[in-house]
């Protein structure tokens, strides 16, 4: 993986290569963590995920989840 990465960089793609969250939900995610060091109410990635976990039931051709 490119060491030029990020953590959470790194980690929202072991996630999409997991196929555990479409890549919607993880760049959403990772957007709210970027802001997790400004005071309370700011999530960080790992906080938003444990808090709303999608299932695996996403399409992973299109990456969006099947409801659509």
């Amino acid at each position: 993986m490119n060491s030029s990465l990020s953590p959470t960089e790194r980690r929202w793609a072991e996630l999409v290569r997991e196929r555990k969250y479409p890549p919607i939900v993880i760049e959403v995610a990772g957007a709210m963590g970027t802001v997790s060091h400004q005071p309370s109410h700011q999530w960080t990635l790992e906080e938003v995920l444990a808090r709303d976990p999608m299932q695996a039931n996403w399409d992973p051709e299109s990456g969006l989840p099947d409801v659509f």
